[in-house]
């Protein structure tokens, strides 16, 4: 498929995303999280600036501050829509991210295919509309993926870019600040995997392709690679864990320096130092708050002060938590997992279990199959993977937004491991992905206007959902 054909059908993909979205923002009325959001949002637009809600990053009170009018509606839907106004085309962007993600690791058909399920997912077009965060930071993380599996040569500039991306994730969710290790980890890995087969390649160990190799600058570092020996396997992962810090996780941190530092432009000191404490009072990190307050500038402090809650309530006790018709104060290892497998059309949830379960069960079919697999879906898988994970052995239970990022990953893993295994038959791969999609769209279609509640078939729908989980699931 050519470039334009790809970009082409990406697009529409997008627009399916936009116009599922649009109609949400208007079909949805406010929930209980949205008040506090477009409140903050306000202040920062309007006065006396970024002084409440700390306990969400300031990009999604920035996005949706910036679409509200000057006099606050009568009506507190009206203000909900207004405030919503850009969300959907974060949601139109992920898309994009994910078709480009899914090209990138496996091909156009694989990552048409799980752009075109994400576009349908209800679970998404609904989150994806709403004054949330959630989508949001998928957005980034997946976009500081895609640049990172395009820096794998490696490409400083890709590397930057990959940095910056990450750094808009932190400013949309806390969750993002800590998984910046493993990101770095997941890079510094990659680039390192990727140099060792520069390194293979060029020496003639593995392969029976003899072209010469191409002019200029390539002839150049192929002559080279013959010439010097193999690095050590500890050498290539330490020089590349100093490009991914120097390369990306220094950009980031700079990244969210400056969209917190314009953020809280316009707040006064005193004003922000008013609004911690009315925030904080009472609470056990009103100490730690105010001393962060005395000690950093307010973009810094604020940022500290949000990663402060969160760590708070995140812990032991502090949440209630249902799943499976108790409530507890601890988290559950499967709750993420059985929410994602309710929460999401049936088609997805099948086919990416029975893609994934077909690549592990490849992995001991032949070295060839697993080279692929390893170096083509590990990043998606490895990334998913991991945030998945993260989520498992939280305490905080309450609803399946907290783990969608992981779901365009684990989708475009999925999508790769379909590619690989059934490379030699094409017409088979076209047919499976297809029906894929047109089974999620045709479930997402019985479910409009059920996006919020929505649960597929495997659980009986809608009403389903509550004996198994509450919260902002239902």
């Amino acid at each position: 498929m050519s470039r334009t054909r790809f970009a082409a059908a990406l697009a529409v993909l997008a627009c399916v995303a936009l116009a599922g979205a649009e109609r949400a923002r208007f079909g949805l009325w406010t929930t209980s999280d949205e008040p506090p959001h477009l409140a903050a949002a306000r202040a920062w637009r309007y006065g006396p600036g970024m002084v409440s809600n700390f306990e969400h990053p300031v990009l999604m009170k920035v996005i949706a501050g910036a679409t509200l009018p000057a006099a606050k509606p009568d009506l507190e839907i009206d203000e909900t829509r207004a405030g919503r106004a850009a969300i959907p085309f974060v949601l139109a962007l992920l898309v994009v991210a994910t078709g480009l993600l899914g090209r990138a690791v496996a091909g156009p058909a694989a990552g048409l295919a799980a752009a075109a399920v994400l576009a349908v997912e209800p679970t998404f077009r609904g989150h994806g509309t709403l004054v949330q965060s959630d989508v949001l930071v998928t957005l980034f993380l997946v976009a500081a993926a895609f640049a990172l599996d395009k820096a794998a040569t490696p490409s400083r500039p890709w590397l930057v870019a990959s940095g910056v991306l990450y750094g808009l994730a932190m400013a949309s969710k806390y969750s993002a600040f800590p998984f910046l290790a493993v990101f770095a980890a997941v890079a510094a890995i990659r680039l390192a995997t990727e140099r060792g087969r520069e390194e293979i390649s060029s020496t003639g160990k593995r392969g029976t392709d003899q072209r010469p190799a191409a002019r200029g600058r390539n002839t150049e570092r192929a002559t080279a690679a013959r010439r010097d020996p193999p690095s050590s396997p500890s050498k290539k992962i330490f020089s590349s864990l100093f490009l991914v810090l120097v390369f990306i996780a220094v950009p980031a941190l700079l990244t969210l320096a400056l969209v917190q530092f314009l953020a809280y432009a316009g707040t006064t000191d005193a004003a922000f130092r008013q609004g911690l404490r009315a925030a904080f009072e009472g609470l056990p990190q009103e100490g730690a708050v105010v001393a962060l307050a005395k000690r950093f500038p307010k973009w810094i402090a604020g940022y500290g002060a949000g990663l402060l809650f969160v760590q708070g309530v995140a812990g032991p006790g502090e949440r209630f938590n249902y799943f499976f018709g108790s409530v507890r104060g601890t988290g559950s290892l499967l709750y993420f997992p059985v929410a994602l497998g309710i929460k999401l059309t049936a088609a997805a949830v099948l086919a990416s279990l029975a893609a994934l379960a077909a690549a592990v069960a490849g992995l001991f079919r032949g070295p060839r199959l697993r080279r692929l697999l390893t170096a083509r879906a590990g990043l998606p898988a490895a990334l998913g993977g991991a945030y998945l994970a993260a989520a498992c052995v939280s305490n905080v239970n309450i609803g399946v937004r907290h783990a969608l990022p992981c779901v365009p990953f684990l989708l475009v893993a999925a999508a790769a491991a379909a590619a690989f295994l059934l490379e030699e038959r094409p017409r088979v791969l076209r047919a499976a992905l297809s029906a894929v999609v047109l089974l999620a769209a045709a479930e997402s279609a019985l479910r409009a206007g059920r996006e919020i509640s929505f649960g597929n078939f495997l659980v009986g729908g809608p009403a389903g959902v509550p004996p198994i989980l509450s919260d902002s699931n239902v």
